[in-house]
């Protein structure tokens, strides 16, 4: 799943090309989100894995492996199609958020300017 609008040059930087950051870079940050993909991947051993992709209005392609990302991603993607709005252009604020057991991973906040 992926914008309405992509590019081919932006879905490679989404999901193919080793040049993207890592999500962890962006954490703290407040993305405006010029293109997106959710896909999936065979990792080793023939695993299915999730990778999401975010590219921000810079131009700086960020990804995460985390399924708990792609997962709060999808929710916030669903979210603003059900309200009907534009799928590129809201503002994605990256953050890290501890677990029960207290470990930290990244997540993401839909802000609203």
């Amino acid at each position: 799943m992926n914008n309405e609008r992509i590019t081919p040059s932006e879905l490679y930087a989404l999901t193919l090309s080793r040049e993207a950051h890592s999500m962890t870079e962006a954490v703290g940050k407040t993305l405006t989100v010029k293109a997106w993909a959710l896909n999936e991947y065979t990792a080793e051993g023939a695993e299915i894995k999730q990778r999401t992709g975010v590219i921000d209005a810079d131009g700086t392609a960020y990804i995460t492996n985390s399924a708990a990302f792609a997962a709060r991603f999808g929710d916030i993607v669903n979210y603003i199609k059900a309200c009907d709005m534009d799928d590129v252009g809201f503002a994605l604020k990256v953050v890290s958020v501890k677990s029960k057991s207290g470990r930290a991973y990244n997540s993401c906040e839909l802000v609203f300017k």
